[in-house]
């Protein structure tokens, strides 16, 4: 790798613990407003999903989220053709398009959640 090789990974590499955190957050209240919701129209004592297999998946998720994010600069090293200011602009648009699609797909429990509050009965509590 060179030197310019090397500045790309790192540059990606420093926005790596934003992203993450962005997700994070994201993830924890998108997860918070699904159970809040789905506390709304379930039987107390059931759960809308097991605690278990929310605890893997949310592991899961982040590690393919991570390894999404690593072809970034994958994708940049296979594809640049010279060190210029439109690749590092070509770099700023892909991480804040990815981070974008990224906290989307992130937030879909909390629009599964919502929809499914909409559309089935309130319980009495």
């Amino acid at each position: 790798m060179t030197s310019t090789n090397w500045q790309i990974v790192r540059w990606w590499e420093y926005r790596r613990l934003p992203f993450n955190a962005a997700l994070l957050c994201v993830g924890l209240l998108s997860i918070g407003v699904f159970e809040w919701l789905m506390d709304k129209v379930i039987p107390r004592g059931e759960d809308a999903v097991e605690p278990m297999v929310l605890i893997l998946g949310i592991g899961l998720y982040g590690l393919t989220a991570n390894l999404c994010y690593t072809l970034g600069w994958v994708y940049e090293l296979r594809s640049q053709s010279s060190p210029s200011a439109r690749e590092r602009h070509k770099a700023k648009r892909l991480f804040r398009d990815g981070l974008l699609a990224s906290c989307v797909l992130t937030s879909a429990p909390l629009w599964f959640g919502f929809l499914y509050y909409l559309t089935h009965p309130r319980l009495n509590q």
